[in-house]
């Protein structure tokens, strides 16, 4: 089980702690897994909190903080991110 609280921990879960990960991410299309919104910014430019119940069927429910790139990326923070490990 994963007990991180940083993006960076929660790549690290998914790669087996390997070097490299590669992933396919969406805020429209459903993919295989998902991460929700946990708490929304007040402050656009601080980053927002989201959730990932599960991966690959296990229960994870950990809470982690994504960057104000992720307002870069999507054009907001979205209500569900969802992803896929390539």
């Amino acid at each position: 089980m994963w007990n991180g609280g940083r993006a960076d921990d929660w790549l690290d879960y998914l790669s087996n702690k390997g070097q490299e990960i590669t992933l396919i991410l969406s805020n429209k299309q459903p993919l295989q897994e998902k991460i929700n919104i946990y708490e929304k910014p007040d402050n656009l430019e601080d980053g927002a909190t989201y959730i990932a119940h599960s991966y690959k069927e296990e229960d994870i429910n950990q809470v982690m903080w994504l960057c104000p790139v992720t307002l870069f990326v999507f054009g907001e923070y979205p209500e569900i991110i969802y992803y896929k490990v390539i």
